[in-house]
């Protein structure tokens, strides 16, 4: 009886010695991600930010619009969190809401700014205080006035003014990471350009 002999192109033989160092890495790579998971570890979600001392905290967010129509005509950011962005629609720039993110920090001695509006033109946080909610009175929130939250271990680094946002030219305005608001400017009838003096926190 004739021994049928098989014979393999060199490229077929090189094939198979891959696919047995391919399934020689999976074996030893395979228990040290079954082992990571079965003690816990996590990869952190891209949508939230991690403080300093490792604490996840909650995803950014706008918060929901205000005008002088809406009771109240005021809205705050969560706590521990800043402005970071601002939107607007309607004439006007009417209706505002605020983008806040978490600063890994907390405020304390928050105050409202007196209302100011295009005649006043600036309005700014006391010294050490971040903007931290928004009210408006007067037609087409015509005057705003800034909330401020004091924080003492956040040091003020890389301030300048944002450039300016109103319902023709987009109506969003975020500010780059890491960056808060400290003061507010109006321009146009009814305070309808707004800009903001942001610094790195």
């Amino acid at each position: 009886m004739k021994r049928l002999t098989i014979m393999r192109q060199p490229n077929e033989r090189m094939s198979m010695k891959k696919a047995e160092l391919f399934f020689v890495a999976i074996s030893a790579v395979a228990p040290l991600s079954l082992s990571s998971h079965a003690s816990g570890a996590s990869f952190r979600n891209e949508s939230s930010v991690a403080s300093g001392d490792g604490e996840v905290l909650q995803p950014r967010d706008w918060t929901p619009y205000i005008s002088e129509d809406t009771d109240p005509a005021e809205v705050e950011c969560p706590e521990g969190s800043a402005v970071n962005g601002v939107r607007c629609h309607e004439r006007f720039c009417d209706d505002i809401s605020l983008w806040c993110a978490p600063t890994g920090g907390s405020f304390s001695d928050t105050r409202w700014t007196p209302h100011f509006s295009e005649e006043e033109r600036q309005g700014f946080c006391p010294a050490g205080h971040w903007m931290t909610g928004i009210s408006c009175e007067g037609g087409y929130c015509d005057a705003i006035a800034l909330r401020c939250g004091y924080n003492p271990a956040a040091q003020p680094q890389d301030c300048h003014w944002t450039g300016w946002v109103s319902e023709e030219n987009g109506g969003e305005l975020r500010f780059a990471a890491g960056y808060f608001a400290q003061a507010a400017e109006c321009e146009g009838s009814n305070c309808d350009n707004k800009r903001f003096y942001v610094c790195r926190m």
